[in-house]
């Protein structure tokens, strides 16, 4: 059950439509990135983490596919990453909120 847990999700164009999309929150917190290759990195981590319930360590070379929806869908001028150089700490620290406030509507959602 682990492996399952945290291997990375292997999505159909239909799911790959429902974990990526995004609302109008979202779009505020992707767009607290200065750089598309951030945004895009951002947004990869949170189709995962909606699909597993936890931050999921990925290559770019192994999310091809996502990346290129991501990138048909948001950002249709830019090329496929092959690295991303985020500052660890900042980015860290807005995922860790981010998903402390998915966890907060989550649970009012779910009791």
């Amino acid at each position: 059950h682990i492996k399952t847990f945290i291997c990375l999700p292997c999505f159909s164009d239909e799911e790959r439509s429902y974990f990526f999309a995004l609302s109008l929150h979202d779009k505020k917190f992707i767009s607290s990135f200065r750089k598309n290759q951030d945004k895009i990195y951002c947004l990869l981590n949170l189709g995962y983490f909606r699909a597993k319930h936890n931050l999921i360590d990925f290559s770019l070379n192994d999310v091809t596919k996502d990346q290129l929806y991501i990138i048909k869908v948001y950002f249709p001028e830019q090329v496929l990453l092959k690295s991303c150089h985020l500052k660890r700490n900042e980015y860290a620290f807005k995922i860790k909120f981010f998903h402390t406030k998915i966890m907060c509507v989550l649970t009012k959602t779910i009791k």
